[in-house]
């Protein structure tokens, strides 16, 4: 089966004219305005998260930071005098001395650093995602720091901050050895300044290390500083923006095609300050977590190429601030209900492609402020709502793919920004009661208004005086 020359099906454009460009806003959660520009947050820098990439090679060692690149937050823990823990000098001579005999052994894990896991014997007897020496070794074993319990005032600083956010489930693993929620929970006993975080700091923390925990992030592409004693708004690595707030709680979470393999960890969600979550280009599995409902700020959540499957979560089509929604080539069922636009008025870019989706596209999203729109390579079917030509910045409307029957909807003549219209791959051919044609109106609107190309797709034998041409995909024949 020969595939078009732009290789629509199964990955995302290459040709020049079709590409996927991302958009140039900012992605730190400003609010778009009438010509689509966007306002950073204070002392935020653009980059792109799908690009952006961090040092080669995975380590947590801080002696590979030179000094001038620790940030304010590791700079001002370092400043801090130890907490009063009330645990046994003597316990703490021991960490001090198997961080010491862990830096000099330790090969091929992470270097160790003072009271960090690196130093302190780990328990490599796990199963699942973090089952990796590499992973395993990031973290302390139980049994070398003994029974948690409410007596230690780590252990009740921690039992404090996580009790009501975590959810149940999560929770109820804590005192099974080997479980991610064991390991992140001991992991953040070994945190020397513990005692004086704030339980916000706390539950973060421990949902960044359930997350390298869960993704087996021992062989994450750039892990570098990751569950290190750095300040954890620092384990991105070189963002060239600063992820967290003012009260340091992460607002941009970026991950993209670093690796990720395995479940989305539920306590992810305890992040609920997140404005970007950009997971996309990795492999991820299984059904997205109901509990992502409660990331009410989330104004980008980008996870296209992973490999999610399952309903389509209804919270996707209801987050108040979402601009950019990407979920596009996973394995998602559903369809796009008629309330997404009501939900989430603010959207501007909208990945779909490359899913299960099905059923008839809403009218109603015409009443959004749409640039991109993507709806290929899904089960979409019905005619194409004439309200999506009323988007006035509209540039770009994939249909190609799908199940749609006709007719074209005139309207899309008066998108006077339209760079990019496909249609081909659909039933416009087989529909009796509607011509097999591209109207006048959308040429003589490319003609009139357009200063670059435009560029429209349809199938051979389609009426149209602009279009590039597509042979039909031939039906498959039966199963004998």
């Amino acid at each position: 089966e020969a595939e078009p020359e732009y290789g629509w099906s199964s990955q995302r454009p290459d040709d020049a004219v079709w590409k996927k460009d991302e958009p140039d806003y900012d992605w730190q959660g400003g609010r778009p305005d009438d010509d689509m520009s966007f306002n950073p947050r204070d002392g935020s820098v653009f980059t792109d998260p799908l690009e952006d990439q961090g040092p080669d090679g995975p380590s947590s060692s801080l002696n590979n930071v030179p000094e001038d690149d620790l940030s304010e937050y590791t700079e001002e823990e370092d400043d801090r005098p130890p907490p009063v823990t009330g645990v046994p000098c003597a316990a703490w001579t021991f960490l001090a001395l198997g961080v010491v005999a862990g830096g000099i052994a330790a090969t091929g894990g992470p270097a160790a650093t003072a009271g960090v896991s690196g130093g302190i014997a780990t328990d490599k007897a796990i199963t699942g995602a973090d089952a990796t020496t590499a992973t395993a070794d990031y973290f302390p074993a139980t049994d070398a720091l003994g029974q948690c319990t409410t007596q230690d005032p780590i252990c009740r600083a921690i039992a404090d901050a996580l009790d009501i956010t975590v959810p149940p489930d999560g929770e109820s693993l804590w005192d099974f050895g080997g479980t991610c929620q064991t390991k992140s929970r001991d992991y953040l006993r070994t945190n020397v300044d513990i005692l004086v975080f704030t339980p916000e700091r706390i539950r973060q923390r421990y949902a960044m290390s359930m997350i390298f925990c869960e993704t087996d992030g021992g062989a994450w592409g750039d892990n570098n500083q990751w569950l290190s004693d750095m300040h954890e708004c620092d384990w991105q690595g070189d963002l060239e923006l600063d992820p967290c707030n003012r009260v340091e709680l992460y607002e941009v979470l970026r991950l993209s095609g670093n690796e990720l393999e395995g479940t989305l960890p539920v306590e992810l969600s305890i992040m609920d300050s997140l404005f970007e979550l950009t997971l996309s280009n990795n492999m991820l599995q299984g059904t997205f977590p109901d509990d992502f409902a409660n990331l009410k700020e989330l104004d980008t959540l980008v996870i296209s190429d992973n490999e999610f499957e399952g309903p389509i979560p209804p919270f996707f089509f209801k987050y108040p601030d979402m601009v950019y929604l990407d979920f596009a080539y996973n394995d998602f069922q559903g369809n796009i209900p008629e309330s997404f636009a009501a939900d989430s008025p603010n959207v501007a870019i909208l990945y779909t492609e490359g899913n299960q989706l099905s059923g008839n596209l809403p009218t109603t999203l015409g009443n959004l402020p749409l640039r991109r729109a993507h709806f290929d390579g899904n089960r979409f079917d019905g005619t194409i709502p004439t309200e999506l030509g009323k988007p006035a910045n509209l540039e770009q409307l994939y249909f190609h793919k799908n199940q749609f029957t006709g007719p074209i909807p005139t309207e899309f003549g008066d998108l006077t920004k339209l760079r990019q219209l496909s249609l081909d791959g659909n039933k416009f051919l087989d529909d009796p009661n509607a011509p097999a044609e591209v109207p006048d109106e959308v040429c003589n609107g490319a003609k009139i208004f357009k200063d670059v190309p435009f560029e429209v797709s349809a199938d051979t034998g389609t009426a149209c005086e602009c279009c590039t041409f597509v042979d039909p995909t031939p039906p498959v024949p039966p199963t004998p």
